[in-house]
């Protein structure tokens, strides 16, 4: 299941005490717009515990946008896991991957 800003709002409003949840959840938004305006100028984010992010971009492929013509670059936000967390072999996400893969659920078989 995934976490929702409206989750993160509640969240803060649960345990701040001292704001509305509407303050909650605007706070929420401003930390999210500066994380993502960081990630956008191509700054690294390096969050304590939770662990960093980054904005790589990735090299031109093959095959040309069709409105001008110009070749395709990505640009991809990598994680990198603080130490805690890269001992963790199978979280839900990969176990379900894993799965799949196997031709188990989700797999297209039967």
């Amino acid at each position: 299941m995934a976490i929702t800003k409206a989750d993160l709002a509640r969240a803060v409003y649960e345990r701040h005490g001292g704001i509305s949840t509407r303050q909650a959840a605007e706070l929420v938004d401003l930390v999210l717009e500066i994380l993502k305006s960081n990630l956008v100028t191509g700054r690294r984010l390096a969050l304590g515990e939770f662990g960093a992010m980054e904005t790589l971009v990735r090299r031109d492929r093959r095959g040309r946008r069709p409105r001008g013509g110009r070749p395709v670059s990505r640009c991809t936000v990598s994680y990198y896991p603080p130490p805690a967390l890269r001992g963790v072999e199978d979280t839900p996400a990969e176990a379900r991957y894993h799965t799949a893969r196997q031709g188990g659920l989700g797999a297209g078989g039967s």
